[in-house]
């Protein structure tokens, strides 16, 4: 067992299959306090090995906030950020993809499906955007239903191509192409 810190204002943890730690942070761990010491969080968006050193961070896109990050896996990671309001795809810390996301909405977590993406604006809102040109455009409200056509309702937790939606008495997951 280790102990380590990640700085402060820490917006999302994920932790890949090589045990790499992804953190993103908001706007208070990326600007820090009022001092001359930059914060552990300046880049937005950093991966961590499991003892604490810093493997790579995502200083080159100047965040003023990491608003979504989706670890598919240690070599395809996503993250969407403020503000700039792009979703970026990289493949082993390198940028593969970046689309300009239209609309004003704030992405809490996402996943791609295809050439759409799913993504979960707030606890109640589920929306699909579609994606053409490296460019993310709002298609519309996303309602999940069982197969008796009743709606499912319930926390929601994306992950790599899989969804899950946690309800009183049962759990739903679907995995994404």
């Amino acid at each position: 067992m280790d102990t380590f810190l990640l700085g402060d204002g820490i917006s999302q943890v994920q932790i890949d299959e090589t045990d790499t730690i992804w953190v993103s942070y908001f706007d208070e761990g990326i600007f820090g306090a009022i001092d001359d010491l930059e914060p552990m969080g300046a880049d937005g968006l950093a991966a961590y090995s499991k003892s604490g050193q810093k493997l790579w961070g995502a200083k080159e896109y100047e965040m003023a906030d990491c608003y979504a990050m989706n670890i598919v896996s240690s070599k395809e990671v996503n993250f969407y950020y403020y503000d700039q309001y792009k979703l970026v795809q990289l493949k082993d810390f390198m940028e593969t993809a970046c689309y300009v996301v239209e609309g004003d909405d704030t992405f809490q977590q996402f996943l791609f499906d295809q050439q759409d993406l799913l993504v979960e604006i707030d606890c109640d809102t589920l929306m699909l955007y579609n994606i053409s040109n490296q460019t993310i455009i709002p298609a519309g409200n996303v309602t999940f239903v069982d197969d008796k056509c009743k709606r499912i309702s319930g926390h929601v937790l994306m992950r790599g191509k899989l969804l899950y939606v946690f309800c009183k008495d049962r759990l739903y997951k679907k995995e994404f192409l």
